[in-house]
C-alpha cells in the first residue's frame, strides 16, 4: 500500500494551493511572483452552451486558475502541466489521457452547485455551509486530476489502481493545509460525495472507485490524520448513520496498536522519504505556506 501512496508526497508543499479558488483575492504582486515561477499553465475555454456561460464568467472573474497556478508553484515537473476549464460535451468528467491537459469541466462545477445547499446543510453530524459545499469538491476534483497526471509525468510507482492513488493524493493535500482549511474542504467534499453517491449507478467492474467507496476512503484518511477534528463522522455513543465511518473500519483507520501505520501517516512517511527533496521547491513552499488562502466565512 505504501508504494502507491508515495505519489501523495508531492503534494505536501502544494497543500494551500487550490483552496483559494473561492477565497478572497491575494496581493497581486505576490501572486504574480509565484505564477512566474510556476510550471503550471492555465487557460479558460469559453463554452458554447449558454447555460454554462455564468460558470465560465465566475471562474474568470475570481481568477481561479491564476490562483491555482500560483499555489502549485512549489511543484517541480519535467515539463509544464496545463490546466484548463472547458465544456465537456455534456460529460461531467473526461476520460484520463496522459498527454491531455488537466480539464475541469463546467458540467462538473454545475453539478457541485446543484448539490450544494441553499443555506446550511448537514453530512452526518457535521454542519456545512454553501461556500464549504462549493469549495470542497472543487478542490478535491482538481487535485485528483492533477495527481493523476503527476503520477505519469514523474513515473511514480503505483502498486494497485492509479485512480485510488490519485484520490489518496487529493485527500493528503487537503489534510496538509491548516486545520481550519482542511476541515472545510473535507466537510464540503464529504457532503458532495454523500449527495451525489445516492444516485450513482453501481458498476463493480469499473476502473474508478465508485463514489461511496471514495467517500469512506476520504473519511478514513481524515480520521487517521485527526481523530478529534473528524469525530463527527464516528458513531460513538449513538446509532451508526449511513454517512458515518462504519464501526468495523474505524480501528483500521486509526491503527491503534501501531499509529504510524495508518493510511495518512503512510502517505506522509512516503513523502518525507521519497519525494520532498526531488519535486518540491522548499524555499518557495515556505513562502506559499505563509499565505492565508482561505479566509473564515
Amino acid at each position: 500500500m505504501r508504494t502507491f501512496q508515495c505519489v501523495a508526497a508531492i503534494a505536501f508543499g502544494l497543500s494551500s494551493s487550490l483552496l483559494a479558488s473561492i477565497a478572497s483575492a491575494q496581493d497581486s504582486d505576490t501572486l504574480k511572483a509565484l505564477r512566474d515561477k510556476s510550471m503550471i499553465k492555465v487557460e479558460y475555454k469559453a463554452p458554447t452552451d449558454k447555460n454554462l456561460e455564468p460558470i465560465y464568467q465566475r471562474l474568470k472573474t475570481r481568477a481561479v486558475l491564476e490562483r491555482m497556478q500560483a499555489f502549485l508553484s512549489p511543484l517541480r515537473l519535467p515539463q509544464p502541466l496545463n490546466i484548463i476549464t472547458a465544456q465537456c460535451g455534456g460529460q461531467i468528467e473526461l476520460p484520463y489521457q496522459p498527454d491531455a491537459p488537466v480539464t475541469i469541466c463546467y458540467e462538473y462545477i454545475a453539478l457541485i452547485e446543484q448539490a450544494a445547499p441553499a443555506g446550511l446543510g448537514t453530512v452526518g453530524q457535521a454542519i456545512v455551509t454553501r461556500d464549504i459545499a462549493l469549495v470542497g469538491p472543487f478542490v478535491q476534483f482538481t487535485l485528483r486530476n492533477v495527481a493523476r497526471h503527476i503520477i505519469d509525468m514523474l513515473e511514480l510507482p503505483v502498486w494497485g489502481n492509479a485512480e485510488d492513488a490519485a484520490d489518496s493524493l487529493a485527500a493528503f493535500i487537503m489534510l496538509e493545509v491548516s486545520p481550519q482549511v482542511a476541515q472545510k474542504t473535507i466537510f464540503g467534499t464529504a457532503y458532495f460525495f454523500a449527495k451525489t453517491g445516492q444516485s450513482e449507478k453501481l458498476d463493480l467492474a469499473a476502473i474508478r472507485p465508485h463514489i461511496a467507496q471514495r467517500y469512506f476512503n476520504l473519511l478514513c484518511i481524515a480520521v487517521g490524520s485527526d481523530l478529534v477534528r473528524y469525530s463527527v463522522f464516528l458513531p460513538v455513543d449513538r446509532q451508526e448513520g449511513p454517512v458515518d465511518l462504519p464501526k468495523n473500519r474505524i480501528g483500521h483507520c486509526l491503527q491503534l496498536a501501531a499509529p504510524e501505520h495508518n493510511e495518512y501517516n503512510q502517505i506522509k512517511y512516503a513523502f518525507h522519504q521519497l519525494i520532498r527533496d526531488k519535486h518540491v521547491d522548499l524555499p518557495l513552499l515556505k513562502q506559499v505556506r505563509t499565505i492565508e488562502w482561505l479566509a473564515d466565512d
